[in-house]
């Protein structure tokens, strides 16, 4: 599974579903993708290009809730809350 591109709020709730289910990333909206790192061997997580494509995905994220009139950071905690429920 792999998220191309955001349209509407459901694709921004897919989208965080998808890092944290398929990436098994814990993260937060404001972090670039490039800083996340592995623990053990602080090698990035992602590639040049795979954090640049998601630093986009996300700048789009925020401009659908921003016109959608929605809190990202409440999406966010949403889906965190039922992911880690489950």
């Amino acid at each position: 599974m792999r998220i191309e591109k955001l349209i509407t709020e459901k694709d921004v709730r897919k989208f965080f579903l998808y890092l944290l289910n398929v990436k098994g990333l814990n993260f937060h909206p404001d972090t670039p993708f490039a800083d996340y790192v592995y623990t053990n061997s602080k090698m990035p997580f992602f590639t040049k290009e795979e954090a640049s494509r998601l630093d986009k995905m996300m700048e789009k994220a925020f401009l659908i809730c921003e016109y959608d009139g929605v809190d990202i950071y409440g999406i966010g905690l949403e889906v965190f809350a039922k992911f880690y429920n489950n």
